[in-house]
């Protein structure tokens, strides 16, 4: 089984969220282009998450709920032994 990362999963991510109490909206940006852009945004309480569409929303949103503590502490969402994001494709630098 494979699920991609495409607007046709959109609405099943922004359910999921509202599921957890999150609130979505969304915000048109402005662009040069004839395509539209949308800044999407989920809040609960005194909490926001923004992301560039509902897929990084979700995933955001469960990055806050597993690893915030309730301190603003720099980098609050790292896991400990995290290595480097590039690492994962094989490149340095």
């Amino acid at each position: 089984m494979t699920i991609v990362s495409n607007p046709n999963v959109y609405s099943t991510a922004i359910r999921i969220a509202e599921k957890r109490g999150w609130a979505i909206t969304t915000r048109k940006l402005p662009t040069s282009s004839e395509q539209e852009v949308y800044e999407w945004s989920a809040v609960k309480e005194d909490r926001e998450v923004v992301a560039n569409n509902p897929i990084e929303l979700l995933g955001l949103i469960k990055i806050y709920e597993e690893q915030f503590k309730g301190s603003h502490e720099p980098y609050w969402w790292k896991l400990d032994g995290d290595k480097p994001w590039w690492k994962y494709t094989g490149q340095e630098f």
